[in-house]
């Protein structure tokens, strides 16, 4: 909470929340919204950094990393989940993904000819 009075200062009687809100996570979201911004001035952009270890059971580590940077165009966390998430609602409107599979979080159909191209 020291974080959210001292740096955001959202604890303060001056801020004003401007709409209406119906539940209480958007009038926070309204306060963050302009304390969270990237500072243009100074080229601030966001990045995505995620390392993966797997570990098999024959004692063998497996690691994979991806680090993703935004750009002027896009934040690295729509590129990074914004964009395969829309790809994969759209197989799942399109009947592009078994059945079997639609109630499994994060599961495509790997034998979709649109993915093996």
């Amino acid at each position: 909470l020291q974080c959210l009075d001292t740096d955001l200062n959202i604890f303060n009687n001056q801020e004003i929340i401007k709409n209406g809100y119906k539940l209480p996570i958007d009038a926070f979201c309204e306060l963050l919204e302009n304390k969270l911004c990237f500072d243009e001035y100074n080229d601030e952009r966001d990045m995505v950094l995620m390392i993966n270890r797997i570990k098999t059971n024959q004692n063998k580590i497996y690691e994979s990393s991806l680090l993703v940077f935004g750009d002027d165009e896009y934040t690295a966390m729509s590129r990074t989940v914004g964009f395969p998430l829309a790809a994969a609602t759209q197989f799942l409107l399109n009947g592009d993904i078994k059945e079997e599979y639609k109630n499994i979080m994060g599961v495509l159909d790997a034998t979709n000819p649109v993915l093996s191209n």
